[in-house]
């Protein structure tokens, strides 16, 4: 195989290197789960075949020289080390395009096709089967019911996904995205995701200059020293986030071991180590080796997380417990039978082409057969054909005025700082020059060009007080650092200066490691309304908007906002995207889009906002018996909400805590039938306000009553 001659070479030798021949070419978006990385394959603008490639894309911060050859030193160490990798997608070449003035560094891998691949990468490049990442695996409360199940699934998955990280480490890199998004398991069903191979997306790199603006996944699995230190991530890092991921399967509910005492650590531990052992006892079978391995995998996961990095096992130590494990429950044995067969079938595969033609042949048919098969397994999975997105005016110019009255409109602005990086844009904090307004610029990535046209659509339709305001939109050409142009798509908007309802309640950024004041129940109900309010006037126009969660609600200084339409659709359509927490059970089944998709989430994220915690409902709530469970235990600390004081009275606040259970308990009903309408809810959420604020007045009223009779007593 042939590496890029040991250089970092621009944007434009990579589309030669693709091109072959031809003279016009993308990169179609086919995979954006995965943050930071996104998967892109090559197409063509006629029917010519391209070459099986994938190419992978990462956008960083690139504002310190000496980062840079440091970097640049770390980005070619990996490209050697992977072309001799047994265990990772194998990367033959990089290329980088600068970009906003030099604000932004983006780094693409083109993944190697030569005949001599190992099995993950000519796996991945031949594979036509369903893709299942192990984020659908931990929310879908359908998969890893029994102990046994758990037990091996963990043992088999993690014992590959490790030998993965050991083949980095060894030549002296850190992952530092081992997210459940970026671990992606290739079976032919669900059934088979035992035995499936297991896929580590590519490092994340550079992404120590972007720790401010990570998303919520990073916030929760990186370590407190990931956080704290100025230094580059160490191995330690991966290693927490690897005892994390196993923590959240065992627990059924994400772990962020920074929100946790380091003063109290011993007894930290141990309330972990009995949520864990609450969620694994209703789990059927008492086997002394299935429970002797949930215990070992349980100890390890803790030694992981440990608050003093020194103290945590390293890749080689952990390999050899899950070693033992896989000893224990004779898995060993059926991995080395299975080895061979596997690798004579993947040799045997067709190589897949991707072409506009093609392209769009394969994803409806792909879209026929999950209509038309029967298997309820098939249909909850995923492949790269039907993560294609269907072909959107790759090639179509856009009208010259269009894109100089764009040029235009990007030079009255004044950017002074990266705010975040999501999947499919980069957020900037800018000024425009004539007015002094601050506002946020939205620049979306390669390939999200569709998400960019169906947010602009729908901030067009949706004007509300608790929307995010569209203050302008327009595309340009920017020519990069290669002389080559490309076409940029922004989006103008409103800026909320005290950020997002994640970072402000939840996160570990966000509270500094301490925990935070509750939201007071006036406030908090009248977040309630408000983004009921903006729900129902989305749901009233006719679409849903498919990813609300606490990072899509922004704080202004006059209330709330929801944003991020990007994976908004229409009543009806398939649900096209969204985080898969937030997401209600039914879309594990592939059922198109309705309004109670957007309730449950709504619901789901409000809990969050008062437990301050991630929890895994889907597999929890089955009535509202347990959701009332579930309420007191995770809200004990809660002053506000909690039901039963400390000295074990009964408080005060049925008022707007029952009803409050009442919404929310409906809202996340697993049943989409049973589950509130948005209208409905809304009327349960002022109805409730309504009430509190009487209550509130009317104590008010009577302490100043009181407040007076005292004061003429004393007079």
């Amino acid at each position: 195989m042939e590496s890029n001659n040991g250089t970092i070479q621009s944007y434009e030798v990579m589309i030669q290197k693709l091109l072959m021949g031809d003279d016009k070419i993308g990169l179609d978006l086919i995979y954006q789960d995965s943050y930071p990385t996104n998967v892109h394959v090559p197409v063509f603008s006629d029917d010519k075949i391209s070459k099986n490639v994938f190419v992978f894309s990462q956008s960083i911060l690139d504002s310190r020289i000496e980062k840079s050859a440091k970097l640049e030193e770390k980005l070619l160490r990996y490209i050697q080390a992977s072309l001799r990798s047994q265990y990772n997608i194998q990367i033959d070449g990089v290329f980088e395009k600068i970009t906003n003035g030099g604000l932004t560094r983006n780094l693409y891998f083109t993944s190697a096709k030569d005949a001599k691949c190992n099995i993950k990468t000519s796996t991945l490049q031949t594979w036509d089967g369903p893709i299942i990442s192990l984020e659908s695996i931990m929310y879908n409360n359908q998969y890893l019911k029994t102990k046994k199940s758990k037990a091996q699934f963990v043992t088999r998955t993690f014992f590959d996904l490790c030998m993965s990280v050991q083949e980095l480490h060894d030549a002296n890199i850190s992952h530092n995205s081992i997210l459940p998004k970026n671990i992606l398991i290739l079976a032919k069903s669900i059934e088979g995701m035992y035995d499936g191979e297991v896929l580590l997306q590519i490092p994340s790199f550079g992404i120590e200059t972007i720790k401010e603006t990570l998303n919520d996944e990073h916030v929760t699995y990186y370590s407190r020293e990931a956080y704290e230190s100025d230094n580059d991530f160490e191995p330690s890092n991966d290693v927490h986030m690897l005892g994390t991921m196993i923590l959240s399967i065992l627990c059924n509910e994400e772990i962020d071991a920074k929100m946790l005492d380091p003063q109290n650590w011993k007894n930290e531990l141990q309330f972990v180590k009995d949520k864990a052992q609450r969620a694994l006892t209703d789990l059927s079978s008492i086997d002394i080796t299935i429970e002797v391995t949930i215990q070992k995998l349980l100890n390890l996961a803790l030694q992981c997380i440990s608050v003093e990095p020194e103290k945590r096992p390293n890749i080689e130590e952990i390999i050899s417990v899950l070693d033992k494990c896989r000893e224990r429950l004779g898995l060993i044995e059926s991995d080395e039978e299975d080895l061979m067969p596997r690798q004579a079938q993947k040799k045997t595969k067709t190589t897949r082409a991707f072409s506009i033609g093609k392209r769009e042949t394969s994803t409806s048919s792909s879209t026929t057969s999950s209509s038309s098969s029967t298997s309820t397994s098939e249909k909850k999975s995923r492949s790269w054909k039907a993560l294609i997105k269907p072909f959107t005016a790759l090639f179509t110019k856009k009208n010259s005025k269009d894109l100089e009255e764009g040029l235009k409109k990007k030079d009255s602005y004044q950017v002074t700082t990266r705010l975040s990086d999501g999947a499919s844009a980069i957020v900037f904090l800018a000024t425009k020059k004539e007015t002094n307004e601050i506002c946020v610029l939205k620049k979306y990535k390669d390939g999200a060009q569709r998400d960019f046209d169906r947010e602009v659509e729908c901030l067009k339709l949706f004007k509300h007080k608790n929307i995010i305001q569209m203050l302008d939109y327009f595309s340009y050409e920017e020519v990069d650092d290669s002389n080559k142009k490309s076409l940029c798509n922004v989006l103008v908007m409103e800026y909320c200066k005290y950020g997002d309802l994640f970072t402000q309640q939840i996160s570990f950024v966000g509270t500094k490691g301490k925990k935070v004041k509750y939201m007071k129940p006036l406030k908090y109900l009248k977040l309630v309304v408000d983004l009921l309010n903006a729900m129902h006037l989305v749901h009233s126009t006719g679409y849903v908007h498919s990813d609300v969660k606490p990072q899509n609600i922004l704080i202004s200084q006059d209330g709330i906002r929801l944003a991020d339409f990007g994976f908004s659709v229409k009543v009806n359509d398939p649900v096209i995207g969204g985080t898969m927490r937030y997401l209600p059970p039914e879309h594990n089944e592939g059922q198109p889009a309705s309004n109670t998709i957007d309730v449950y989430s709504i619901c789901y994220s409000l809990f969050e906002v008062l437990s301050k915690k991630k929890i895994n409902l889907q597999a929890k709530i089955t009535s509202k018996e347990e959701f009332e469970k579930l309420w007191e235990e995770n809200l004990k600390e809660n002053h506000h909400f909690s039901r039963i004081a400390k000295h074990g009275k009964k408080k005060c606040n049925h008022h707007f805590v029952e009803p409050l259970i009442d919404l929310l308990s409906r809202g996340l009903d697993p049943i989409p039938s049973k589950r509130l309408a948005s209208q409905d809810a809304l009327t349960i959420a002022v109805n409730t306000c309504k009430n509190h604020a009487a209550v509130v007045i009317q104590k008010e009223v009577r302490g100043f009553l009181v407040r007076r009779r005292l004061n003429k007593k004393k007079q």
